[in-house]
């Protein structure tokens, strides 16, 4: 794995959080390019075709993390059995799960953040008053836990071989860590 790609994506997270804390109001303009005035709804959001494939890449994630469980499964099924995947692998794609979208996002955040959607605030129709994401209990638009299930399919794609990536690695030492798992 390359923590080019793990220092990257928290470099990206941290300056993107704090340009939305500087401009807290970026976010109701990002979301009005998305909200129809005139009929005073987000139209993808009632589209059924857009809902379909939102509902279909949901599935995206537990499908990626599912050879992992059923390693785990077949191990405890058959103990002699060798392992169906490296256990450095196994334990990688379940434990970052279980952190990343699981305890850290739909658990403690998600759950207590107070966080009316972007079609609850008063300037897209609804009644909630809108503040910044870092106001918690207050109705903000975070956490969101399809985003962090989409985000997590980075840790899947990191186990991919070198030349199978989209954007290859140089160092040798890369290409020997990727096959130690």
């Amino acid at each position: 794995m390359s923590r080019g790609w793990l220092l990257s994506s928290i470099a990206l997270g941290l300056a993107l959080g704090a340009l939305f804390a500087a401009y807290p109001l970026w976010d109701l303009q990002v979301a009005d390019w998305f909200f129809d005035h005139e009929r005073a709804k987000f139209p993808l959001a009632v589209n059924y075709q857009w809902n379909l494939v939102r509902r279909a890449a949901n599935w995206v994630p537990f499908l990626l993390l599912l050879p992992a469980v059923f390693a785990v499964l077949r191990k405890l099924v058959f103990p002699s059995a060798p392992m169906a995947m490296a256990p450095s692998v196994v334990l990688f794609l379940i434990g970052s799960f279980a952190v990343g979208p699981g305890l850290t996002s739909n658990l403690p955040l998600k759950e207590n953040w107070g966080r009316p959607r972007p079609n609850s605030v008063q300037q897209f129709a609804g009644t909630a008053t809108f503040q910044p994401w870092w106001r918690p209990s207050a109705g903000c638009s975070f956490v969101s836990g399809e985003a962090s299930q989409a985000f997590w399919t980075v840790a899947p794609a990191n186990l991919a071989p070198p030349q199978l990536r989209p954007i290859k690695e140089t160092g040798q030492h890369l290409h020997k860590r990727v096959a130690c798992l």
